[in-house]
């Protein structure tokens, strides 16, 4: 499940509150969400936590189509 689903459906799409749940600010959940900034293994962790594992590393990664082919 992508970051921002999850935060739509669980924080009513509040990254501030998602934030404060991670201990985190804002901007860096909007920088995850955009995919600009993937998060540090302990900050990765602590989503993961927070989600329940709804939200998992791999989902902070996208594959091209040429990339899965080769997979």
């Amino acid at each position: 499940m992508k970051l921002t689903l999850w935060i739509q459906q669980h924080c009513g799409g509040s990254r501030k509150e998602f934030a404060k749940m991670i201990g985190s600010s804002p901007q860096a959940i909007y920088r995850y969400e955009d995919g600009d900034r993937v998060p540090a293994p302990k900050v990765m962790h602590k989503i993961v936590e927070a989600t329940g594992g709804d939200v998992t590393p791999n989902d902070f990664f996208s594959l091209n189509d040429d990339q899965t082919e080769a997979a």
